[in-house]
């Protein structure tokens, strides 16, 4: 069962709104140097992740 077309819209509104307040309330009173500190733990935060998820082991190996 998957989301109707007008809940579909209605989850995609919600995230614009949410990502706007997170922008206008968290981010955009960030000095160059904050973000910078903030986007290279992204980044690192990300591989981690992603190296992590290319170690598991696949559905398909069942």
């Amino acid at each position: 069962m998957g989301l109707t077309a007008e809940g579909r819209r209605a989850a995609q509104g919600a995230l614009l709104v949410h990502g706007g307040n997170i922008r206008r309330h968290f981010l955009d009173s960030l000095t160059p140097e904050q973000a910078s500190v903030i986007r290279a733990w992204s980044e690192q935060a990300i591989d981690r992740l992603e190296r992590h998820r290319s170690e598991a082991p696949s559905d398909d190996a069942a």
